[in-house]
Parts: C-alpha cells; sequence; structure tokens
C-alpha cells in the first residue's frame, strides 16, 4: 500500500497562522456573539393532546408556524432526560425569538405523550 501514493509532505503554515490569526491586535471582524446579551426563557404552553389537534387546525390558516414539543413526564426524573434538556432548549428559543421580534411568527408549545391515550 505505500507504493500506490507518495507520502505526504508537511504543509508550511504561514508566520501569522502560527501566532494566533491577528493575536494581540483583537479578531477582524469582531465575532458574531459578542457581546452576548442574555435572554429571559420563556415558559412553554402545556397543551393536550386534544388541545394540539385545535390548535393545528387554528394555524392551518395563519401565516405562522405551530412547533409542539412532545415530551414525556417518565423521563423527567433522569439527569440524562432529552425531554427535560429539549424543553429548556425550547424556552430559550422561544424567548430570543421573541426578544428579537419574532414571536408573533411562531407559537411553541409541549404536550406530554405519556399521558391517557396519547400513545399510539
Amino acid at each position: 500500500a505505500t507504493q500506490v501514493a507518495p507520502p505526504l509532505t508537511k504543509s508550511m503554515v504561514k508566520q501569522s497562522l502560527r501566532q494566533g490569526f491577528t493575536y494581540p491586535r483583537p479578531p477582524i471582524p469582531e465575532p458574531p456573539l459578542w457581546p452576548q446579551h442574555p435572554v429571559q426563557p420563556v415558559s412553554l404552553t402545556a397543551v393536550s393532546s386534544a388541545q394540539a389537534q385545535e390548535l393545528i387546525a387554528n394555524y392551518k390558516s395563519k401565516p405562522a408556524m405551530l412547533a409542539i414539543l412532545l415530551t414525556a413526564t417518565w423521563a423527567t426524573g433522569s439527569s440524562f432526560s432529552s425531554s427535560q434538556h429539549a424543553q429548556v432548549i425550547c424556552e430559550a428559543a422561544y424567548g430570543e425569538l421573541i426578544s428579537q421580534g419574532e414571536g408573533g411568527k411562531i407559537k411553541f408549545c409541549t404536550s406530554d405523550v405519556s399521558e391517557a391515550g396519547a400513545i399510539h
């Protein structure tokens, strides 16, 4: 297999790249995450399976998106609960959308799929 391709040579790295790009000057342009402003999370509205069907019917004719996070309460007790983690992420994202003035274009809800009759 060593005769198939010649050995690779070590690439030459420019001195400016070895020294940390623009160090000691700040990066140009300024990274998009600076300055960071903490966003207030927004609680998601809990809906049942029947209410979810009504919401879906109501949002069909609206120019907005409906996002329903499906969680399982029996799994939230674990420290590795993906349901609980997903709810925290959705609350933060919804809060950020509202702070940017985009809250009217999307509706976030949560529904417990382990309730009676919700599991199919």
